[in-house]
This record gives structure tokens, sequence and C-alpha cells, in this order.
């Protein structure tokens, strides 16, 4: 259901941990968040939910998949993976990720993040992208399309991060 799915991307969402982000071949490792942050595609770490098998840290990949069926809108699904000390792209899925289907026939996902520029100049302010930066987002906006009733519905929810620095 619906609020089942917002319940659990807002748990996920607010336990994001401001991990130091690891690249390969990057000196720069250690000082942003391995936290990727897209317009449709958000990638970030967080502890393993207390009802998991398993423990530790996992990275979560929220975006919507391919429909299974021609003429279908597309599922929303966030994927696991043991965090292995850097975060996928959009295009690759770890061998070990789980999928979880949250929603079906969703028809788009946006998302935006609030929070302190890069340069730390100004204000805070909304954010289409966040990544490479030394702290999480305060606040991730989650905004979708889904069937209903009457036709289609947005829903839109704003978490607020519990962790935002490295330091």
């Amino acid at each position: 259901s619906i609020a089942t799915a917002r319940a659990m991307l807002a748990e996920r969402l607010a336990s994001a941990m401001p991990v130091a982000a690891s690249v390969p071949g990057d000196d720069t490792a250690g000082q942003s968040v391995a936290f990727a942050g897209e317009p449709q595609f958000l990638s970030f770490v967080a502890p393993a939910p207390q009802s998991a098998a398993g423990s530790g840290l996992l990275t979560y990949t929220l975006q919507l998949d391919a429909a299974e069926a021609p003429g279908r809108r597309r599922r929303l699904a966030i994927d696991t993976a043991p965090y292995a000390g850097a975060l996928q792209s959009a295009s690759i899925v770890p061998a070990a990720a789980a999928k979880h289907v949250l929603l079906e026939d969703v028809g788009s996902l946006s998302l935006r993040y609030f929070g302190v520029p890069a340069d730390g100049a100004t204000p805070p302010t909304w954010h289409a992208r966040w990544s490479g930066r030394a702290r999480l987002p305060k606040l991730i906006e989650v905004s979708f399309d889904i069937a209903a009733t009457n036709g289609r519905r947005t829903e839109r929810m704003v978490v607020e991060t519990r962790l935002g620095v490295t330091r």
C-alpha cells in the first residue's frame, strides 16, 4: 500500500548515514559522503533494518524499474546490497542486491534535496542533485504519481535526515 511504502521510505531515508565515500583512484576520498542524489535516482548508505536477518550497513538504491508487461507503468523499487565501501551508479546493480518493489503502476519519480550549497556561502536551498558533498542534505523530497480510483494522483513526502555531518 502507499502508506506502507511511504513509512518504509521515510524510515530508511531518515536513517541515512554520512559514511565517508570511497572512490578508487580518487585523492579526495573521505571528503564527501556516500550519497548520490539525482532527480530520478538516489543511492545512500543506512543501517540494515532491525528485522533484517543480517546486520551492518546497506546501500539503498531508489529508482523506477521497467514495467513487467507492455503498456504498464513502472514500479517504484529500492535495491539493497551490503555496503562495500563505494556506491554504485544507476546502471550498475551489485550481484548481491535484493530488489524490493514498493509500489506498482508508478508513472514518474522526482527527487529533490535541501541543504547548504557545496560552496557553503548561501543559506540552504532546494537542489536537483546532491553528490560529492561533505554532508547529507537536511531534507529529501520524494514525489511520485500513482494510479488511483479516480485517475492518477501525486504523492509527495519530505523526510529530514537524522545525521548530516561527517565529523
